[in-house]
């Protein structure tokens, strides 16, 4: 059974309608009628939003337009219909962009109703019956887990999991169905040698057909990512053979001549980033030294590859935490990195960098004893012990990262001044919003918002609600002014839903403040 609220000021159609449809013949329960659009808002908040509205156009107070503009707002899941006389057709178009379910043309049949509401009732019923199909939910599930194993797969090759459990990465593995990453993986990077204009369609296609290769030895993955071609599979496969059919069909079937990296094989899943490191280091060595297409890490003349030397770093982790002043987890990495290699002008080196990179993105400006720091630092270090030498590298970390937190908040309480100051000189356009304020400070209304909660500890409605209501109660209080004019100068266009908000803020509406002031 449906819910339905019926809204028009012709008392005696509303009565006539309440009366001779048959609501629950036809799959509805009348939950209650208003006589104007405020009466049915403030109906909905004692009772709930009805599954369908009815209501007339022109009512006074609020009318049915304005009306659907808040169920749009507020209860999104709302239909409405509406009911309008034949020269208020042109007037009933505004609520084409509302959303409207369906028109009926006063004078209005008992049949007419009820033939509109057997086609609402169908229609909500078929979309709960959709969204209980288990068929087709099963369907969008397994397209939404195929995307979501890729993101996986792909969080592997970049982070580092030290939050993560053991067991819940088993689950993942579960969920996904990648048990064979659980018994030995050896990951493969593939590159184009040249690119064309449809390189996206080249590698997507190429992807195809490595897959199809793949599938006929084991269970394997391919995907995408950063501009290669990614495979992860077991280590009891023929790679050699595997390779050679890669490469000799990425030339017959796409014409494409391509580079091939391997890693080691590995073991734990939490190696697979390493590996894609060994891997790209590899392709990279295959593509700059003409060595042939196809690169094992341990072909590699260099006695330690660069991921082996720092693979206990997370560069990306150690960025994100001086960015975001996490000292905590700088410390953790810088630990990782410490402990595991005495060389510390390499680690300084690789640190120095990592750090410069978190002061450039973060529009800190560089400065010279940032230079001069690792210069003294590389030629004072042979004259400290390793642990004093780390204390400077840690001390270094954490003026980088003074650095850039006193810039962000410097940042962001300019910016929250901004959009304060751009508010009070704004609340009176009834247009002002979110969306209006950040594109004004030129940032995403998402990131504005949560900055502008973070900072004042208020929603961005809860200020410019608070604003508009302290210029509106100023006015009651202090001035002559009609309501209408009140509302006007406080951002309202309507003044009964002014003086809606208004109760509802100040729990009184602003007739009644006014009247107790002259009283006293």
């Amino acid at each position: 059974m449906y819910t339905v609220l019926l809204v028009d000021d012709e008392r005696s159609l509303r009565e006539s309608i309440q009366e001779l449809v048959d609501w629950e013949g036809n799959g509805f329960k009348l939950i209650g009628t208003a006589e104007n659009g405020l009466d049915a808002l403030q109906l909905m908040e004692k009772v709930g939003s009805p599954d369908l509205l009815i209501t007339d156009i022109k009512m006074p107070v609020m009318t049915g337009i304005e009306l659907a503009q808040h169920i749009k707002d507020e209860y999104p899941t709302t239909k409405v219909v509406f009911l309008s006389g034949y020269d208020e057709f042109q007037y009933a178009k505004a609520g084409i962009e509302l959303n409207i379910f369906q028109y009926l043309l006063k004078p209005i049949s008992e049949q007419e109703i009820e033939k509109t509401l057997a086609t609402i009732e169908k229609q909500i019923s078929n979309e709960i019956r959709a969204a209980n199909d288990l068929t087709q939910v099963k369907k969008e599930y397994l397209d939404q887990l195929e995307v979501m194993k890729i993101s996986f797969l792909i969080s592997l090759l970049t982070e580092t999991y030290t939050n993560v459990t053991q067991q819940a990465l088993e689950d993942f593995i579960g969920e996904y169905k990648l048990d064979f990453l659980q018994n030995g993986t050896v990951l493969l990077t593939i590159q184009l040698k040249e690119e064309s204009q449809d390189v996206d369609l080249i590698r997507f296609s190429l992807s195809n057909v490595i897959r199809s290769i793949l599938t006929k030895y084991s269970a394997a993955e391919v995907f995408l990512f950063s501009g290669n071609i990614v495979c992860l599979m077991p280590v009891h496969v023929p790679l050699e053979t595997i390779n050679k059919e890669i490469i000799e069909s990425a030339l017959k079937v796409l014409n494409q001549e391509i580079y091939i990296g391997v890693s080691e094989a590995f073991s734990d899943i939490l190696a697979t980033k390493k590996a894609y490191r060994q891997a790209i280091e590899a392709l990279d060595f295959a593509r700059y030294t003409s060595e042939g297409n196809i690169i094992h890490v341990t072909d590699i003349e260099v006695g330690k590859t660069t991921a082996d030397t720092f693979e206990n770093l997370d560069e990306y982790s150690l960025q994100l935490a001086m960015k975001t002043g996490d000292m905590r987890t700088v410390h953790e990495q810088l630990d990782k990195v410490l402990k595991k290699n005495n060389n510390l002008d390499l680690v300084a080196s690789l640190l120095y960098i990592t750090a410069i990179r978190s002061l450039y993105d973060s529009g800190v400006e560089m400065r010279d004893d940032y230079t001069n720091w690792y210069h003294e630092f590389v030629s004072q270090s042979k004259y400290h012990s390793a642990s004093v030498a780390a204390e400077e590298i840690r001390s270094f970390c954490q003026k980088v990262v003074n650095e850039i937190a006193g810039l962000r908040k410097r940042y962001t309480n300019t910016m929250v001044a901004q959009s304060l100051n751009y508010m009070n000189g704004n609340f009176q356009d009834a247009d002002l919003s979110l969306q209006t304020v950040s594109k004004h400070l030129s940032l995403s209304p998402t990131y504005f918002s949560a900055v502008f909660k973070k900072e004042t500890g208020q929603s961005f409605i809860e200020a410019l609600t608070e604003m508009k209501m302290n210029h509106a109660k100023k006015l009651v209080l202090t001035t002559s002014h009609k309501m209408f004019e009140i509302a006007q100068a406080s951002g309202y266009n309507d003044q009964h839903y002014f003086s809606y908000s208004f109760k509802k803020y100040f729990g009184i509406s602003p007739t009644q403040m006014r009247r107790e002031l002259a009283q006293v």
